[in-house]
């Protein structure tokens, strides 16, 4: 079992692409006035507790005239953990993906809260 969980987390760093990861944080630093640092390990820990996610989709949501009707039906402002209780920030997390899938994000192309909090699957993520 383990060497499996090694050859598909290999499998899956060799997927990570980081012109797509320059491309994600410079639109999340724009949109969200952070200054997320290059580099997996870097974006795994500013992502990984889900307030910056929460600030993205609170600043997406309010800057769109036409929310889509699922979108218009999120209790808003989003609730944000700060406490650093690991359910806490998974929560913030799935806030985020719940309300990307309202606002059209297909589930299929969101990512599993595991896959950030846990750092498995960082190329899902971005």
């Amino acid at each position: 079992q383990m060497g499996m969980d090694v050859a598909i987390g290999r499998r899956l760093n060799y997927k990570y692409d980081e012109a797509s990861e320059r491309e994600a944080i410079e639109w999340i630093n724009a949109i969200v006035g952070t200054n997320i640092s290059p580099g997996r390990q870097n974006v795994h820990k500013a992502l990984r507790d889900g307030r910056i996610l929460a600030r993205l989709i609170e600043t997406i949501y309010g800057n769109t005239e036409n929310l889509p009707a699922a979108a218009q039906r999120e209790k808003r402002p989003f609730k944000v953990h700060e406490k650093p209780k690991a359910f806490n920030l998974m929560e913030n997390i799935e806030t985020f993906l719940h309300a990307i899938e309202s606002y059209g994000v297909k589930k299929t192309s969101l990512f599993q809260t595991v896959d950030l909090y846990e750092n498995q699957n960082m190329a899902q993520v971005l």
